[in-house]
C-alpha cells in the first residue's frame, strides 16, 4: 500500500489518534471485490487501523457528489 507510511505515522500511539480508512471502490474486477475488501482490512489492521474503521463502497458513483467527477 503506497499510503502505509502515512497510516503508520497517523496511528502512532504517542498521537492518540483514531484513524479511519474510506475506499471508494472494492476493486471488484473479475469479481474479486470481497477478497480485496478483506485484504484492505487486514493491511490496515497491520498498520494500526482498527478493522471496524475500514470501509469500502462497491458503487462509488452512488455517493451524492461523485457523479460530478464522472462528467469532468
Amino acid at each position: 500500500m503506497f499510503f502505509a507510511p502515512t497510516l503508520l505515522a497517523l496511528t502512532s500511539p504517542s498521537l492518540n489518534n483514531t484513524v479511519s480508512v474510506l475506499c471508494l471502490s472494492t476493486g471488484n474486477a473479475e469479481n474479486l471485490g470481497p477478497i480485496r475488501e478483506k485484504e484492505l482490512a487486514a493491511s490496515c489492521e497491520i498498520l494500526g487501523v482498527d478493522r471496524t474503521r475500514v470501509h469500502s463502497f462497491d458503487h462509488p458513483y452512488s455517493l451524492p457528489f461523485l457523479h460530478l467527477l464522472a462528467k469532468s
